[in-house]
């Protein structure tokens, strides 16, 4: 883990309240001030991640962002959660109303793993950030065959729509050959 950060850290220069910089990445609930950096944290207990503050978000709102998610397995959520070692950002049993107040039911249980980044994380570096935040690809592979799920998909938003920035970027062999060890499908949304 400390390799992923001194990685990491040369790229997003992003403090926390603790000693060292880290990852680009918030689990606490902070409102940062306006005349900083986003205040970001990385969970040492693998909880989930979430945002805090605007410099994570384009002038629309959208935040740039890297998911794996498992569907169609017939384990508990907490089951889950256990084996991948992370608690999922989003997830859903089968026959359950696909949210609160809603009568239309999944057709699939699912569990998304959901990674935010800094806009200025390139598009190579968003999968092997997910996947170290997960436990690595070997790891993932591992889970899918206690999991069992019919598919995995990784799928990375990229807000480029009205940006003066266009999305450019690459997949290198490596991280190619990641994807196919884990036999996932890779979308990626333009917004």
């Amino acid at each position: 883990m400390a390799d992923f950060f001194n990685r990491i850290d040369r790229f997003l220069p992003v403090t926390t309240g603790r000693s060292r910089p880290l990852a680009g990445i918030n689990t606490k609930a902070e409102t940062p001030r306006a005349d900083s950096f986003t205040t970001l944290d990385f969970a040492y207990s693998k909880k989930a991640f979430t945002v805090s503050g605007d410099s994570t978000m384009n002038s629309r709102g959208v935040i740039k962002s890297a998911s794996l998610t498992f569907r169609g397995f017939d384990l508990t959520l907490e089951e889950v959660d256990r084996i991948v070692g992370v608690t999922a950002t989003q997830s859903g049993l089968r026959d359950n109303p696909v949210k609160q107040g809603v009568t239309t039911l999944l057709k699939r249980s699912f569990a998304c793993y959901e990674v935010n980044f800094i806009d200025g994380c390139r598009l190579d570096e968003m999968i092997p950030k997910l996947l170290e935040y997960l436990g690595g690809a070997i790891h993932l592979r591992d889970a899918k065959d206690k999991i069992r799920p019919e598919f995995l998909e990784i799928n990375l938003v990229l807000p480029v729509k009205g940006s003066v920035e266009q999305e450019g970027g690459y997949l290198p062999p490596r991280i190619l050959a990641e994807i196919a060890l884990l036999d996932a499908t890779l979308s990626f949304s333009f917004l």
